[in-house]
């Protein structure tokens, strides 16, 4: 199966748009709505759905609200850092699945160029 690939891959948490968010929101949606639709209400696997997009929409709504109320603030950008990265960890096990996003839907280490650079200073230090 090809790699479905987007224009650039985000190094940064200050990379993630909007737009990366609504399309692994709606391609998550999808699956955990498809999933739902396959069994009987009450079943364990209904359920498990349940519990799946309970957990989605908490997640992209603290992650919408990280641009809604951007401010260019660190702890923004560690919010939204947070939240994608769980998203993203949430979407892994579709890695294989036609429409996944190998490039855009990754977890961030950094925040921002500045936040790496910080943090490269600090080991720096540490390994002299």
């Amino acid at each position: 199966m090809p790699l479905t690939a987007s224009a650039t891959t985000p190094r940064y948490t200050s990379d993630i748009t909007q737009s990366d968010l609504d399309a692994l929101d709606a391609f998550l949606t999808e699956r955990v709505c498809a999933l739902a639709m396959k069994h009987d209400h009450g079943a364990e696997e209904s359920n498990a759905a349940s519990a799946l997009s309970t957990a989605l929409i908490s997640v992209t709504h603290n992650l919408r609200r990280t641009f809604e109320y951007d401010d260019g603030s660190a702890e923004i950008l560690k919010a939204r850092r947070r939240h994608w990265n769980l998203l993203c960890r949430i979407a892994e096990p579709w890695q294989q699945t036609e429409g996944y996003d190998h490039f855009r839907w990754r977890t961030t280490q950094y925040t921002d160029a500045a936040s790496e650079e910080r943090m490269a200073r600090y080991y720096r230090k540490q390994v002299r």
